[in-house]
């Protein structure tokens, strides 16, 4: 469906793990991409969607009282910017802000009942953005997908950017283009040491905070 707390084409889901209500209004929240962009015949008529939609749910399932749907963000001094195309996923950070990663740019949301726009960066990684997003527990390292450049190699690849300023714009410095170079279709961090889990289809790179090279899990069975 195409209503509240219905969804269409669903993929990306973060859920906000905090129990701490009073520092972070929407602790147990879930977010969902329930509405993508889409183009359907319904009763003999084309439908057309060219958004995607963000629901905010609560742990039950309902969505929240205020500010269940997240469809932009708006800059101070711009007009409001819809999420045009597919969004590559979505991650929230150990404070409860919700970080969107659409087109090439993450989109920070503040943590609130009913979260406000907060700040833009714009990975710099070669290649377009590709679905995968995780964010460490300082909330200045990234680690996003994206397409590998160049001929031959897996589609995706992870990249590992830190978060720094650029003549008052936001930017994600790649430190890493490719963790592994390997297929990856997600990855995450564990909040306990800030290792990076990627998920590589047939087994999972897991990545320390400081090296270059994996330790590897073999998921095969």
């Amino acid at each position: 469906g195409h209503a509240a707390g219905e969804m269409h084409g669903a993929r990306a889901i973060a859920v906000d793990q905090s129990t701490n209500k009073v520092r972070d209004p929407s602790a147990g929240d879930v977010y969902v991409e329930t509405v993508r962009p889409y183009e359907e015949e319904v009763e003999g008529y084309v439908k057309e969607y060219e958004y995607t939609i963000i629901e905010k749910l609560q742990p039950n399932g309902e969505p929240v009282a205020k500010g269940a749907r997240i469809r932009g963000y708006k800059e101070p001094g711009e007009a409001t910017e819809l999420f045009e195309a597919e969004v590559h996923g979505l991650a929230v950070g150990v404070g409860g802000n919700l970080f969107v990663y659409n087109e090439k740019n993450v989109i920070e949301f503040t943590n609130e009942e009913s979260n406000r726009f907060k700040a833009l960066m714009n990975s710099n990684a070669e290649g377009e953005g590709r679905f995968g997003i995780a964010v460490d527990s300082t909330g200045s390292i990234f680690y996003l997908g994206h397409e590998r450049p160049g001929p031959g190699g897996p589609p995706t690849v992870i990249a590992k950017e830190r978060r720094l300023e650029e003549a008052g714009k936001l930017i994600g410095e790649p430190l890493i283009e490719a963790l592994n170079g390997e297929q990856s279709s997600a990855v995450v961090v564990d909040e306990a040491n800030d290792n990076a889990l990627v998920d590589n289809v047939e087994s999972v790179g897991v990545f320390d905070t400081d090296r270059l090279g994996p330790e590897r899990i073999d998921t095969r069975i």
